[in-house]
């Protein structure tokens, strides 16, 4: 944590899901990816989802509610070729309609954020060889009606 800018690390190689509690006034500053399969020649892709869920106390503005603090807006990309981490780039996620995936800013929402990693099988090391594209369904909660 540097401030109330997170770094949240997500293992490609390890799984595919990561839940994570938003702690009350900070954002994710940073979402690295490291152990993205990155053979040189060799396309790849890995879908990795994060499941949010925001402190039950939340002030508007905080836990990346806001398009300037939105998730993907920094990422980090750490690729593994030959049995080992090679050289992480900097990048920023493809959002549809070119915004920014924001979380919800309701106490207690889940959000579900899924990122879609595409290395395109250039080199390991160049930014230009990833792709990352973010997507979310978000603002779960329990309702009134049912059980």
């Amino acid at each position: 944590m540097s401030g109330s800018a997170l770094v949240l690390e997500m293992d490609v190689r390890n799984a595919t899901t990561y839940s994570y509690t938003m702690p009350t006034g900070a954002n994710i500053g940073i979402v690295s990816f490291k152990n993205m399969p990155a053979e040189t020649g060799n396309a790849s892709g890995a879908t990795i989802t994060l499941i949010t869920t925001q402190p039950s106390s939340i002030t508007a503005g905080t836990g990346n509610t806001t398009a300037a603090s939105g998730i993907g807006t920094n990422c980090t990309v750490i690729g593994y070729a030959n049995g080992s981490a090679v050289a992480g780039i900097s990048t920023r996620a493809l959002v549809g309609s070119a915004t920014t995936v924001t979380l919800s800013s309701t106490g207690s929402d889940r959000d579900f954020v899924s990122f879609f990693i595409h290395y395109t099988g250039g080199t390991n090391t160049t930014a230009s060889s990833y792709q990352v594209y973010v997507t979310k369904n978000g603002g779960f909660r329990q309702g009134s009606i049912g059980v």
